[in-house]
């Protein structure tokens, strides 16, 4: 049975220590970062009332809920803009406070028969006489660096066609500057032709595939479809290019993540992407 609604909050504070190689008898300086996060999650369901697309005979519901690892510290950062850009990513709305950003996210029925929705405390299990369209989004930090940090959006969405649907976005976030980054903080303008042959052997790569054509035989991917995804996120030393359903593939490719080491696309990188990686500005050629 599905709960109507349940509000949750769980602090966590992290201790973010690192360490260096020092001589024997040495003490290491360690360097704390503090990092807050509270954990949020709310669930509302209604019953939908009137003509459905079903029949008299079958009853609709739908489930909105919300989960989310909400930043509260990095540092002595000031999160507003990451908050904001989190808020208006996640909940569609912005500048308010998260708790009521997540009611008003929740207290919308949706379905696309029309009609009118009821507020209901639980929803049976699903049979031939009961359909529970669904509509969930989670939100959590999936990438840390004394630089940057990655936040990742998952939205599950069935709304009673012939397969739920799936996909995920991706904020960056730089510590230092604080400021998210977007795709164009990333990779320099112009660089597109290149990046689209580094993603085309990255995929022949992946899939151990000795050509396009090979390629697509192998992976459902179309291969006259595959583009430089602008979904892509940081990951230790690495870019990774994200591929929901359907962007180059059929819905049963399912996700294609790509992961490309950074000294890959040095050449392609803008310099403040090159800094988050440890690199130098301008690289030093022979």
């Amino acid at each position: 049975m599905k709960k109507m609604m349940f509000i949750s909050a769980m602090a966590l504070v992290l201790a973010v220590a690192g360490t260096a190689c020092q001589p024997s008898g040495n003490q290491a300086k360690i360097d704390d970062f503090v990092i807050g996060e509270v954990y949020k999650t709310a669930t509302m369901s209604y019953k939908l009332v009137g003509d459905t697309t079903y029949g008299k005979g079958v009853s609709v519901y739908n489930t909105t809920s919300v989960t989310m690892q909400w930043p509260t510290k990095f540092g002595s950062n000031d999160l507003t803009a990451l908050q904001d850009s989190l808020m208006l990513t996640v909940l569609d709305t912005t500048g308010i406070d998260i708790n009521k950003a997540i009611n008003l996210y929740i207290n919308k029925p949706w379905w696309e028969g029309g009609g009118k929705a009821e507020k209901v405390e639980s929803v049976p299990e699903v049979s031939d006489s009961v359909r529970i369209l669904e509509r969930n989004v989670k939100m959590s930090s999936v990438g840390f660096s004394d630089t940057y940090m990655v936040f990742r959006i998952d939205y599950y969405e069935d709304f009673g066609g012939a397969h739920p649907n799936y996909y995920s976005h991706f904020l960056n976030y730089d510590i230092k500057n604080n400021k998210i980054l977007y795709y164009k903080d990333v990779f320099k303008p112009g660089t597109d032709a290149a990046l689209l042959d580094v993603v085309k052997q990255g995929l022949c790569k992946k899939y151990m595939a000795n050509s396009l054509s090979e390629l697509g035989e192998k992976s459902g991917i179309f291969i006259d479809q595959i583009n430089v995804s602008r979904e892509i996120y940081l990951t230790g030393d690495k870019v990774v290019f994200h591929y929901n359903p359907y962007a180059i593939g059929c819905w049963a490719a399912g996700t294609i993540d790509l992961e490309v080491p950074a000294y890959e696309l040095l050449d392609y990188l803008t310099d403040m992407a090159k800094t988050l990686f440890g690199f130098p500005a301008v690289p030093v050629r022979k």
